[in-house]
């Protein structure tokens, strides 16, 4: 069970999502950075997740494919910039979209153990303006 919560900044370029997890620290570290896990893990409902380049190292870097049953797929890639185990992790992301310029953001993915049983993970995600995190935020979410 998880609980999300989002902050989507209305005047900036800035969303952070927390989400509090009924799971150890560790356990949540490794859904970040095992291959296995990130492909079982990652995708939202009715998505599936396949990871074409995995090097979760300061400096490494990632390609995901990311598809529904009716065929619909989307690209994303990045860089690790730091790792630092069971902690933090800082990265580029980078959502490619066919026939459409791609939407980056600088992500720093926060791990904080909240008891032995609970994580609280906070990402904040920052754009390269405005535009772009609108596209990336439906308007109802500003509500």
């Amino acid at each position: 069970m998880a609980l999300l919560i989002l902050n989507v900044d209305q005047d900036g370029q800035n969303i952070q999502a927390q989400t509090i997890v009924n799971a150890r620290l560790s356990d949540c570290f490794r859904c970040y950075t095992e291959k296995a896990l990130m492909e079982k893990w990652w995708s939202g409902p009715g998505y599936k997740n396949k990871v074409l380049k995995f090097h979760p190292e300061s400096g490494g870097s990632f390609h995901y494919l990311n598809f529904n049953y009716e065929g619909a797929e989307l690209y994303f890639r990045g860089v690790f910039h730091l790792i630092e185990p069971d902690h933090l992790i800082i990265q580029t992301f980078e959502a490619e979209h066919p026939g459409a310029e791609p939407i980056v953001s600088l992500e720093k993915i926060l791990f904080e153990k909240v008891d032995e049983q609970t994580t609280r993970i906070t990402n904040l995600s920052t754009y390269q303006s405005k535009e772009l995190l609108k596209a990336v935020v439906p308007d109802d979410m500003y509500q």
